[in-house]
């Protein structure tokens, strides 16, 4: 068994019982077989009082079953779901040491979240061009072609 394994945190948009409760899980090509049978396989495991009648029943949800309910149940995941403490939570409880470390970090992340996203938006110019204004002008000024009179007016026949 590998122990370094990475493990894919899986977080539902709903709780699962009101998830379970959804006419679309059972309804045949709604849902994928792999995630409804994902979601019935964690819902009965839920209801189990032993872990080892988890592993008897055969209820631990294949991966491949839990990558398809994270893409049709899943919902984004925030600091606090993955590390288990909101973000700034917890901060009065550090030495001071820990304190100074924490608001360095924070402010090398700032920078370089600002970095980021300068280089992702070009820069942009919100002025109108003068030759543009002046087309817009010259094309209200244009006389208009109706196309309701002239295809109203009957068809010569030829001769």
């Amino acid at each position: 068994p590998a122990f370094d394994a990475p493990l894919k945190l899986i977080k539902p948009r709903q709780p699962l019982r009101q998830l379970m409760e959804q006419p679309a899980v059972y309804v045949h090509n709604r849902v994928s077989r792999d995630c409804s049978e994902a979601l019935t396989r964690m819902y009965s495991a839920l209801q189990q009082d032993r872990l080892r009648l988890v592993h008897k029943l055969d209820l631990f949800p294949l991966a491949p079953s839990l990558l398809e309910l994270d893409k049709k149940f899943g919902d984004v995941l925030t600091t606090a779901d993955r590390n288990g403490v909101a973000a700034g939570e917890d901060s009065a409880s550090l030495p001071e040491e820990d304190d100074d470390l924490i608001q360095h970090a924070g402010q090398a992340q700032q920078a370089r979240a600002k970095r980021h996203r300068a280089h992702n938006k070009a820069p942009t110019d919100a002025t109108m061009p003068e030759s543009f204004a002046q087309a817009l002008r010259d094309r209200a000024g244009a006389h208009d072609f109706d196309f309701v009179a002239h295809n109203s007016q009957p068809l010569r026949q030829p001769d």
